[in-house]
């Protein structure tokens, strides 16, 4: 008899239960979770939520508020005239609109900022802008304006 096939069997379900066996140990590391921002799943049925909108809202706004878009230009050289779009003129350039909050001292222009002032960006930026679509300057209903007036606030 070839024990061959059966020894290939015992290592492949030996290795996929291993991790039902033995103590699980979780290290809590002493915190404490912020129920108030991040309710249990079973809590969260009776939390009020914002559904006045087209798309949904974070739970909690941001207190920054929002600055006017900045217009910005990225060379993009690995488009060609084969993708199609930007592409077609050579030297692709695609325009980025891209919005930050107010912070009291940041100066968004400067080439060093403070770490107060260092902050997530979402760029919102394609080749297919002015072709049927918003300009980059204005925030599109699909995703954009979702993420600029929910998580922009917030700094």
């Amino acid at each position: 008899m070839n024990f061959r096939p059966w020894l290939i069997l015992f290592v492949m379900m030996t290795t996929s239960l291993s991790g039902c066996f033995g103590e699980q140990q979780i290290d809590e590391g002493g915190i404490e979770p912020s129920y108030d921002v991040y309710p249990e799943p079973w809590e969260r049925s009776q939390m009020q939520y914002d559904g006045s909108d087209i798309y949904s809202r974070v739970t909690q706004n941001g207190t920054f508020p929002i600055d006017a878009v900045q217009s910005v230009y990225v060379e993009v050289p690995s488009i060609t005239a084969a993708d199609g779009g930007s592409g077609l003129t050579g030297g692709a350039v695609v325009h980025l609109g891209l919005w930050m909050p107010v912070i009291e001292g940041c100066d968004w222009t400067a080439a060093n900022l403070s770490a107060d002032c260092q902050v997530p960006v979402i760029a919102e930026v394609g080749p297919y802008y002015n072709d049927g679509d918003v300009d980059a300057l204005t925030p599109a209903d699909r995703l954009g304006k979702f993420l600029i007036e929910n998580y922009v606030p917030h700094g």
